[in-house]
């Protein structure tokens, strides 16, 4: 598992009290998946009909290509190369011709593939509670590797895993200047402001097989080990 890159020592579940009494003894927990969470059937604070999904953009205002300079192409370039924009010559094997634009508006609509996820803060407050419609209690991981390591090892006996993470989101615009790179953060790491009161942290599993997935209910007695309830304040 990529562990988190930031000083992030303790993670908080916010849920109704049956659902975190339910992990405290027993292990009980609900693994979504990214789409998932893109239905209106869930709760305000948990629902977001964007979740995967992002748009990256890129004006080329005024583009010459002759004026590109060999083995160091300009943004304009790489972003033209990237939305496979480029001139070709009329006779195979022949010189490329140049070529000029303007005004050009260049879109990449961004949809992640659907993957498990398991969502925490690291931020314990009762403003951060309050983001989630019915939470009324929290229940503190405070040994989040022994948390997650029994999560997956779960996890991947129903599903087969190839890949596991835990990352910090980053709040932000969904629609996004393309970086002259790439299409930059993942579209399952970020979202809108209006979220960023959450400070969430979210665990990833992308599975091996392809396919539709659904969330998946596991119960893991092991995970008791490594959380407590605790009061917010």
């Amino acid at each position: 598992m990529e562990w988190v890159k930031v000083d992030v020592r303790r993670l908080y579940r916010y849920s109704a009290q049956k659902w975190n009494d339910a992990l405290l003894e027993s292990g009980s927990v609900r693994i979504g998946t990214l789409h998932d969470y893109r239905r209106e059937e869930h709760k305000p604070g948990i629902a977001d009909a964007l979740e995967g999904l992002k748009q990256v953009h890129h004006k080329v205002v005024d583009y010459d290509s002759k004026d590109e300079i060999p083995g160091s192409p300009s943004i304009n370039a790489r972003a033209l190369a990237r939305g496979m924009i480029r001139a070709s010559s009329p006779v195979p094997g022949g010189p490329i011709p140049t070529f000029q634009l303007e005004g050009v508006q260049l879109i990449w609509n961004v949809s992640d593939p659907n993957v498990y996820i398991h969502c925490t803060s690291f931020r314990l407050s009762k403003a951060v509670m309050a983001q989630f419609q019915g939470a009324d209690s929290c229940v503190e991981i405070f040994d989040i590797k022994g948390f997650y390591r029994a999560l997956t090892a779960e996890l991947n006996k129903k599903v087969p895993i190839k890949h596991t993470s835990l990352t910090v989101l980053r709040y932000q615009n969904r629609i996004e200047p393309f970086n002259g790179e790439d299409m930059g953060y993942p579209a399952w790491s970020v979202k809108d402001q209006e979220f960023a009161g959450q400070y969430e942290v979210r665990a990833l599993w992308v599975p091996r097989n392809s396919g539709p997935i659904e969330p998946v209910f596991l119960t893991v007695p092991d995970l008791a080990k490594f959380c407590r309830p605790i009061d917010v304040k």
